[in-house]
């Protein structure tokens, strides 16, 4: 049964409200005649804003209502208020906004500050902090102290009318808000007046919006380089710390700030103000602000930022919004190409393991330092390979990803007979890594031949192909020689469904397990294409190209014929590697087989009604409803499924009552999802 909500407003309530709002907008429209003191005077202004905020909110909530409701007498009023919406279609301002902008007008006409009006002065948004700013008058001592503070806030929107609310209490230092302390003060006489005039152009530009400062951010950090490292950090900190994701895009003006004496660690602290904001995120301008230094500032910055991530409490470490996690993903792409990575990995070894949390992303983060692209082994690959090879014993796991990475990039000499030697090993990881090195860069064409020849070489080895073909990287650079034993009819079961899985992943064939209705024919072979430029070395002669032709599906079904699945992830594989169109069948009887088999094993729900989204026909879908009576636990992923299947069939997604029985009698045709007219 559905829940029951309260009543939000009657049709008599929404009548009266929206007629309201009718008469509220048209009056707007009449407009002030050629009064021109009216259409100028700021106060006016704000008052025909407020008006039409509040009748255009007013008509957003009774159509709202209305829907809600249910009421069909209100059809031609709601239609109504769509003709009066269309015209301001482009004035779609954020719920914080509008909301915030009552608070303020409500302090404007004289409200008490109140707690809730301390903590939205304090807030993180900065459109939230304005509107207060704005609203506040200096008519008690709570909001007198909250003007003080907030006429010294970094951003301008902010500062300008805090500060004119308290003009008529006495002169605020003129650099509040700009720096953390008077840039003059200390100077000599002669350095004052030389610093003057470029101090008083950034404290001009400081004064304007931030979208405007951001506009003009390569002319102010040219300024901030004429001031001396005390003062430029100060006002670069300042000036950073305040503002939200997009507020904060100054890559300039960070790159200098990191540059300067101090600066690294100023910087930090900048970190620590962007977190206090909602969702904040690093954007690519953010990441460019680590670009541009000297190979040694760069270095100096990347370890000083990963020492300060790995200074994290443990239970921070899972945390993404926290200014050790930007630090961490600063960190990540910041050292320059030769740069020593000793460092890093000795910070990652002696790191504290964090035992009490799902997660350490700043760990991994630090550690993909070491698989960044500007990453260069140099004088570690030794070491890295010795570890590699013992197979990242204790704290040498958390860099393993990595560490195989950056070896890709080690002296040929060194990494050829590590790789023969991890071909030789019983650890499979490392057997793998070995398959994968010398298939690329330990690859010698000279004694290995080409990759294909190698590749078939390795195949011919029992272990290796087990290894080869459970693996998907590896499995697409051995495809060539994979497929041709298919149709020879030498692999086992799980090789063969691997193998037709990959051709399919090249070339297609296999239905798919769910229905992608998102992505047509021609995106879905572009994927395809693509994956087949990447490994296009590997791909060998034509006719081993193209989709998995009946010869191989033949070969797939006599070795799983050969060994029949008898538990859950068996029969998720055979069931997900299927033909694309109708129904052959022998994979018909292997679904009624699964179907039999789920009387004694509700689990297979979800292989069968996943093979049933990619493969069934109207005839089939019965078999959702037995899904759905024996495996109650599953009920929501096998409805998915089901509504999934209708979708692909042209059908609604939902049944009526006794549609499905219906639905049968009306044929059983197949209909594929990509016979889409891309054109």
């Amino acid at each position: 049964m559905s829940k029951k909500y309260p009543l939000l407003a009657t049709a008599e309530e929404i009548r009266t409200i929206a007629r309201r709002a009718i008469t509220l907008m048209d009056v707007l429209h009449e407009g002030h005649d050629d009064d021109d003191a009216a259409w100028n005077d700021p106060d006016i202004r704000r008052l025909d804003h407020q008006v039409f905020r509040a009748a255009k909110e007013a008509m957003r909530f009774c159509a709202t209502a209305a829907g809600l409701l249910g009421d069909a007498s209100l059809l031609q009023l709601v239609a109504q208020l769509l003709e009066e919406q269309a015209t301001w279609d482009d004035h779609a301002d954020k719920d914080t906004d509008v909301v915030a902008e009552g608070v303020g007008e409500l302090l404007r006409r004289g409200a008490p500050v109140n707690d809730s009006v301390e903590a939205f002065a304090a807030s993180p948004n900065n459109e939230i902090r304005a509107v207060i700013a704005a609203g506040l008058r200096p008519t008690s001592e709570r909001a007198i102290k909250l003007l003080e503070t907030l006429a010294k806030d970094p951003i301008a929107e902010v500062r300008k009318p805090a500060r004119e609310a308290l003009a008529t209490r006495g002169e605020l230092p003129w650099w509040a808000g700009k720096w953390q302390r008077d840039p003059l003060a200390h100077l000599s006489a002669d350095d004052a007046a030389a610093l003057r005039e470029p101090i008083e152009r950034i404290s001009a530009m400081l004064d304007e919006s931030r979208w405007a400062l951001m506009k003009k951010e390569r002319e102010f950090t040219d300024l901030v380089a004429k001031l001396p490292d005390p003062i430029a950090v100060d006002v670069l900190e300042t000036m950073l710390s305040a503002g939200g994701t997009y507020e904060t895009r100054m890559p300039a003006a960070g790159a200098h700030l990191l540059s300067r004496e101090g600066g690294i660690e100023a910087f930090l602290r900048v970190l620590a103000g962007w977190t206090k904001g909602r969702s904040f995120h690093l954007t690519t301008e953010h990441k460019a602000m680590a670009t541009g230094l000297s190979h040694d500032r760069a270095a100096a910055v990347g370890l000083a930022f990963a020492k300060y991530a790995l200074s994290a409490p443990g239970a921070l470490r899972d945390e993404f919004s926290t200014p050790y996690f930007l630090a961490a993903s600063f960190a990540e792409d910041m050292m320059p190409p030769g740069a020593d990575l000793t460092p890093i990995v000795e910070l990652v070894l002696e790191a504290p393991e964090v035992t009490t949390r799902r997660s350490d992303y700043i760990i991994s983060k630090v550690a993909s330092m070491l698989g960044a692209n500007n990453a260069r082994p140099g004088a570690l690959s030794e070491r890295l390979i010795a570890a590699r090879l013992a197979g990242y014993p204790g704290a040498w796991s958390r860099m393993s990803a990595s560490i195989d990475k950056l070896l890709q990039k080690a002296p040929f000499e060194l990494l050829r007979p590590a790789v023969e030697q991890a071909l030789r090993s019983d650890d499979d990881k490392l057997a793998r890594w070995g398959l994968r090195c010398i298939l690329t860069d330990a690859h010698a064409a000279d004694t290995d031949g080409s990759r294909i020849e190698l590749a078939a070489r390795l195949c011919e080895d029992t272990r290796l192909r087990g290894l080869i073909t459970a693996d998907p990287t590896l499995l697409k650079m051995a495809i060539t020689p994979l497929r041709a034993a298919l149709r020879r009819g030498e692999l086992a079961c799980a090789e063969a469904l691997n193998v037709v899985s990959t051709i399919s992943e090249l070339w297609g064939g296999v239905a798919p397990s769910f229905y992608a209705r998102t992505f047509t024919a021609g995106e879905k072979e572009a994927s395809r294409r693509k994956v087949r430029d990447e490994y296009a070395a590997f791909l060998g002669p034509e006719e081993l190209h193209g989709p998995v032709t009946e010869e191989e599906w033949a070969a797939l079904r006599r070795v799983r014929d050969a060994s029949p699945p008898d538990e859950y992830t068996a029969w998720m594989r055979v069931l997900g590697v299927l033909p694309e169109g109708p129904w052959h069948p022998e994979d018909r009887a292997l679904l009624d087989r699964a179907v039999a088999a789920f009387a004694d094993d509700s689990d297979l729900a979800m292989p069968i009604s996943m093979c049933l989204t990619g493969k069934a026909t109207v005839d089939d879908l019965h078999i959702f409803d037995r899904l759905l009576e024996g495996a109650s636990d599953q009920r929501a992923l096998i409805r998915s499924n089901m509504y999934s299947t209708r979708e692909r069939l042209g059908l609604p997604a939902k049944p009526t009552e006794g549609a499905t029985k219906a639905e049968a009698t009306s044929g059983g045709d197949w209909m594929d999802e990509d016979e889409e007219d891309d054109a």
